[in-house]
């Protein structure tokens, strides 16, 4: 029998630490796997490149308002990780759990997996990448447009890499998805409140 994080290819996990393993390496899959392994820290990239968009904006007064943006999006991760996942449980108990090779599984609070968190936040940082290039750019929006290629290509990676790694279910990425774009629309209101206020 299995334990928690192995599939007949190998185990993913080792401990709390999600690590490849050799044997599930040396299988025809391995890129897939590897990708699916390396997928879970793809929102740094998407981090850095909203970064590089509000560096490379050309509206006055830019950062004050940027500021906010990323404020409200590590508010709503850490509202979704305390507060959503564990209210989940009250309304839809078998929605919320991870699938039964998580690794997560290994720990007590770590076996809820709705919403998924990675999930949410590469769908917010994609979204107001969107904002960030409508609002605080009035030149270089070609610039623009190669940023969001990379927000949005690393969005869907995740996704894809969380449910190929076991770790979340299709409908727990597709709700943390809903959610991060749900604040990041309305976190693009906020962008265009503040802009005004700073003319």
């Amino acid at each position: 029998m299995l334990s928690s994080g192995c599939t007949e290819s190998g185990c993913l996990y080792v401990g709390d630490v999600t690590k490849p393993n050799q044997n599930l390496f040396s299988s025809s899959e391995t890129i897939l796997n590897a990708a699916g392994f390396w997928g879970s820290y793809l929102w740094i990239i998407s981090l850095i490149v909203v970064i590089l968009m509000v560096v490379e904006a050309d509206v006055d007064k830019k950062w004050p308002c940027s500021i906010i943006l990323l404020s409200l999006g590590g508010t709503g991760l850490l509202v979704n990780e305390k507060i959503l996942k564990k209210a989940c449980p009250c309304l839809l108990q078998d929605v919320c759990l991870r699938p039964p090779e998580s690794a997560n599984n290994l720990k007590v609070n770590g076996r809820l997996g709705m919403p998924s968190g990675h999930s949410f936040l590469t769908a917010y940082l994609a979204t107001i990448g969107f904002s960030i290039k409508d609002k605080l750019y009035s030149k270089n929006k070609r610039n623009g447009d190669k940023y969001l290629a990379i927000l949005l290509s690393i969005w869907l990676i995740t996704i894809w890499s969380r449910i190929r790694v076991k770790d979340h279910t299709f409908v727990q990425v597709s709700v943390g998805s809903v959610l991060g774009c749900g604040l990041g629309m309305s976190s693009s209101k906020i962008l265009e409140s503040c802009i005004k206020e700073d003319k």
